[in-house]
């Protein structure tokens, strides 16, 4: 049973705000308007899940909020370089 992409992406979202809201002194603040669902969410597991979803919407949502460069194309000389092929080590 797979999980929609913009459900994660909300989880994510709910996750990621209850985390960084600081506790109260009476124990854990929940933010306004914060689903019961967040607690149990765990951000890093939703992270990851989102990072290997190869889809338009979650790679948007990874580029815009962590500020991750678009994928660059590499060289057949880079290429090779990596591989050390040609005698390039």
């Amino acid at each position: 049973m797979a999980t929609e992409t913009g459900d994660l992406i909300h989880l994510h979202s709910s996750a990621r705000n209850y985390n960084s809201t600081p506790p109260s002194k009476g124990g854990l603040a929940k933010p306004s308007g914060s689903s019961s669902v967040a607690p149990r969410a765990d951000e890093g597991v939703l992270l990851r899940i989102l990072c290997h979803r190869a889809d338009h919407p979650a790679s948007k949502y990874l580029k815009t909020n962590f500020k991750l460069p678009k994928a660059r194309e590499e060289t057949l000389g880079e290429m090779a370089k990596r591989l050390g092929r040609f005698g390039n080590k």
